[in-house]
């Protein structure tokens, strides 16, 4: 005998865990289709649960991707302290190198608080706080470092030092290194040893 076809079954979360789970499928989807291309429905679709799930926690796209952003500064944040607090003599290598490992071992959340087109942090005071926080540490290793230097201005040095690993990330997390024949497994390592060359060309080196 043939038994009716039942309909699919929809997943149940607790409140807490449906919250991490969009989270996390949010990450999962833009490693896949980026940033943009996606949307509230697909999150739903890819937890199996309704389309009216998201909006129990997030009133829009705008609003589950800040919180993506705010959870990922977070644990950038952390993982930078952490890996300049085992980092040695040269906190300011110490730091770059956190940055790298970090963004290279998580691209996704790197694209998320990264992208300015869909994260604007002056509406975001929390994760402006973390990101100026940071940049503050930053600042304050070049001082020390390079500050009695003729000629030394704290925003261009903090500049260009950003600049050297973000460039580093971002040619890591878009794959633009294969163009340099560099394998994928071979991005932190390479990009570790760029900005180890780049730290060697400063004057006033540790």
């Amino acid at each position: 005998m043939n038994t009716p076809a039942t309909a699919p079954q929809k997943n149940s979360y607790h409140h807490g865990q449906l919250r991490e789970a969009l989270l996390a499928t949010t990450l999962q989807l833009v490693q896949e289709k980026g940033v943009n291309d996606w949307s509230l429905r697909d999150v739903a679709r890819q937890l199996g649960v309704s389309a009216a799930a998201p909006f129990r926690h997030f009133d829009s796209k705008q609003a589950l991707l800040a919180a993506v952003a705010e959870q990922a500064m977070q644990q950038f944040a952390a993982a930078v302290a952490q890996g300049m607090q085992a980092g040695g003599d040269d906190p300011l290598r110490a730091m770059g190198q956190a940055y790298l490992r970090w963004a290279i071992a998580h691209p996704a959340a790197f694209h998320v608080i990264s992208n300015r087109d869909v994260l604007n942090l002056a509406q975001q005071p929390g994760l402006l706080a973390q990101s100026e926080a940071v940049m503050a540490q930053l600042e304050a290793l070049l001082q020390q470092r390079f500050g009695q230097q003729p000629g030394f201005v704290a925003q261009h040095a903090r500049l260009a030092f950003r600049a050297q690993v973000y460039g580093l990330a971002r040619m890591a997390v878009d794959r633009h290194l294969e163009e340099w024949a560099i394998a994928p497994a071979c991005y932190l390592d390479e990009c570790l040893a760029a900005l180890d060359q780049f730290l060697l060309l400063l004057p006033g080196r540790a």
